[in-house]
């Protein structure tokens, strides 16, 4: 399918003006915000993708080429940019306001612990699957360029998502702030360490997983009694959890289990090279606990993937336990 690309950009906190045209769509730069003290996501499970730290440097380059200090790139700001990029690509939109969430984007900051009474912004772009190409429609665009180098902020959430079934495929967030908080983490996620290797599966090198659910490492600690789930206390549209196996590798069959049932009414299997474009090998549902499913499926990639969906409005997903992928 042909996808044209699309951008837009935040509203004025402050003064709340927004304007934008069809096409390239703009709104005004970010600048002072309002203090917010909900904070009920977590952003632990944020890690910074190599596309992402890519135009972490770009636009840092770009700010020292113009005599500004660099951004800081942040935990709170980065799972703030992949929650509205994630919003945007899995429910096919294109809009500052987190249109599932009834929020706005400033509000979805605060809600990841980005709550300061600073300088606040938003970018947002999509079609775009490299950095390069994003950075260059942005510093092409008046408004989106004057937010890359305002000299009002210090710090920066960077989140890139793809979906296939989307419209524009992949979805760009840039957040900016005027306060430094924690450095974000770079991809590698949690350690996988290496169990399972003395039964044959392939090492596990690294996990992540969604904001709204536990570590992934949940499910490679060879513990019948540990697994991940979804922890918030709103009932999850999906979750998923990733497994990275260090480099591309050809394996035959992907093995799980789970600690509880009822809690996977639908989940897709899916592998990846990039962690960016995903493609679903298999699909899953609810099985009796303890008991080890099967996809016996030849393939090669670098990642494998367990997206939950939640059809049927569960307060939560997930409970397995295991997840062992086979050469």
């Amino acid at each position: 399918m042909k996808r044209t690309s699309a951008i837009l950009m935040a509203a004025l906190l402050g003064l709340g003006l927004f304007v934008s045209t069809v096409g390239a769509t703009l709104a005004a730069p970010g600048t002072r915000g309002t203090q917010f003290s909900v904070s009920n996501a977590s952003a632990t499970g944020y890690c910074a993708s190599a596309e992402e730290q890519a135009f972490l440097k770009l636009v840092n380059d770009y700010r020292r080429s113009r005599g500004l200090g660099t951004l800081a790139l942040s935990q709170t700001l980065g799972a703030a940019s992949e929650h509205h990029s994630a919003s945007m690509a899995n429910n096919n939109y294109f809009d500052h306001k987190l249109i599932p969430e009834g929020i706005s984007w400033s509000q979805n900051m605060a809600n990841y612990g980005y709550g300061y009474n600073t300088w606040k912004g938003e970018n947002i772009a999509a079609g775009r699957s490299t950095a390069q190409g994003v950075f260059e429609q942005w510093k092409a665009s008046p408004d989106h360029n004057a937010n890359m180098l305002s000299g009002n902020y210090k710090a920066i959430g960077i989140g890139l998502v793809y979906n296939a079934n989307s419209t524009y495929g992949y979805y760009w967030t840039t957040d900016f702030g005027g306060v430094v908080d924690g450095a974000a983490k770079t991809c590698g996620g949690d350690s996988g360490g290496s169990i399972g290797t003395s039964d044959g599966s392939l090492k596990v090198y690294a996990t992540g997983h969604t904001s709204n659910s536990r570590s992934g490492a949940y499910c490679n600690d060879g513990r019948q009694d540990t697994s991940w789930y979804t922890t918030t206390t709103s009932v999850p549209r999906y979750a998923y959890i990733w497994y990275d196996l260090g480099s591309v590798k050809t394996f035959n069959s992907i093995k799980w289990k789970f600690s509880r049932t009822g809690y996977a009414d639908r989940f897709e299997i899916q592998v990846s090279n990039d962690r960016q474009s995903w493609t679903t090998i298999g699909t899953g549902t609810n099985a009796p606990s303890n008991t080890l499913q099967t996809l016996a499926r030849k393939t090669s990639a670098r990642y494998v993937r367990f997206l939950f969906r939640n059809p049927n409005n569960d307060a939560k997903l997930g409970y397995i336990s295991e997840i062992k992928v086979f050469p």
